[in-house]
């Protein structure tokens, strides 16, 4: 493994076990597309595996924390967290879903179903998700996409995404 790989594991350990790639980027003060190629070699090798529109760490990725001396046993982690209760937030006006703001995949237009699902299944569930992946990536991860139909669907995504401001996420 790289420094670099090395570091992105680190990042997702500190976060929780999870981090999404906007996170890992700003962190390493790297593009978010420099990120999202690390995090492609990463999960597949196994070490991170993609979860609910970030990256979690596989348990290849903890053996490797665990075998450079860079984290502490779980046990002692768990011992240390408390269980925090969470608030139950309200589904936000603008349309975004209450968990962290962030808006779903089912905003955009001329999803069906079937497609929704495919995605979720590959672990894009945000309009983030959409809005920082390739058009390549994209057609890798759904089979019979179409290059317009991925274009049109990160295209949209990044457009929903500018009104509130997070063009930073992409560029």
């Amino acid at each position: 493994m790289t420094p670099t790989e090395t570091e992105v594991l680190e990042i997702i350990w500190k976060n929780g076990g999870r981090a999404p790639i906007s996170k890992i980027a700003n962190e390493l003060g790297i593009s978010t597309g420099y990120s999202h190629f690390i995090c492609e070699g990463l999960e597949r090798n196994q070490i991170i595996e993609p979860f609910e529109g970030q990256y979690k760490i596989a348990d290849l990725g903890k053996e490797e924390l665990r075998r450079l001396g860079r984290i502490e046993e779980e046990k002692k982690m768990a011992r240390l967290e408390k269980p925090v209760k969470k608030a139950r937030r309200e589904k936000p006006a603008y349309g975004g879903s209450a968990r962290g703001g962030k808006s779903s995949i089912t905003e955009l237009s001329n999803l069906s179903p079937e497609l929704i699902k495919v995605l979720k299944r590959q672990g894009i569930r945000t309009l983030e998700d959409i809005a920082i992946i390739s058009v390549s990536r994209l057609m890798d991860m759904i089979e019979d996409l179409e290059l317009k139909q991925a274009a049109d669907m990160i295209n949209e995504a990044r457009d929903k995404l500018k009104k509130e401001g997070k063009e930073y996420l992409w560029e």
